[in-house]
């Protein structure tokens, strides 16, 4: 069972950008979720759409390492009304538990082993690119993309 403590300005950075990739209409109900995994002095935090993963590592202290899936929307918007101040996160049984500076929250949240697989879990082949010509290759073809989530 997930125990940390973790900046509010880290956690919702984090939740920020791994929120990038959640879809507003996705095909599986867990795609709405981030995966908070908790490990040795960082907390990992996974978003996908199974097509492209975001995962987002920021420094936390963690008392009991574990993992979680929350619902994205619900976790970033409670979390963007806190204070920046530590805020403790507990697992508890089939919730999370978010305590910070007088306010308590539970969230309802999933098994971890209920998110899809990403690709680092995989071990598939990756290539690295140069900043400057990923840009010059997608400005080829930006014209071409959909502008909406249809």
């Amino acid at each position: 069972m997930m125990k940390i403590t973790i900046l509010q300005t880290h956690l919702i950075s984090a939740l920020a950008k791994a929120n990038k990739v959640i879809s507003s209409k996705p095909q599986l109900p867990i795609l709405q979720s981030v995966l908070l995994e908790a490990k040795g002095n960082e907390v990992s935090i996974t978003g996908t759409n199974t097509e492209t993963t975001i995962v987002v590592k920021t420094s936390a202290k963690v008392d009991q390492e574990g993992g979680v899936c929350v619902p994205a929307k619900i976790l970033t918007e409670f979390v963007a009304t806190l204070p920046e101040e530590p805020i403790k996160i507990m697992e508890k049984e089939g919730a999370l538990q978010i305590l910070c500076d007088g306010y308590d929250a539970e969230i309802p949240a999933l098994n971890k082993a209920e998110f899809p697989k990403t690709t680092e879990d995989k071990k598939g082949k990756y290539i690295e690119l140069k900043k400057d010509d990923f840009i010059s290759s997608m400005d080829s073809v930006l014209f071409a993309a959909a502008t909406d989530e249809g």
